[in-house]
């Protein structure tokens, strides 16, 4: 179990990372699978500020 939680943390890290970056410019479709957990309570919070910052990527977020 826990190589799947670090996986997930690094992920999660990442995309804190996607959050924190500088460029503008960035765009495109992303799609995000994880679980219905992590998706309401770390994910949908978070997605706001992403696309306040990056108005060009579009978000998939499917639940497994």
């Amino acid at each position: 179990m826990l190589p799947h939680a670090e996986r997930m943390e690094r992920e999660a890290l990442a995309i804190d990372r996607i959050l924190a970056a500088e460029d503008s410019n960035l765009a495109g479709l992303v799609h995000v699978t994880t679980t219905d957990a992590i998706a309401t309570q770390y994910l949908v919070p978070r997605l706001p500020a992403l696309r306040a910052k990056h108005p060009g990527i579009d978000c998939v977020l499917s639940c497994a």
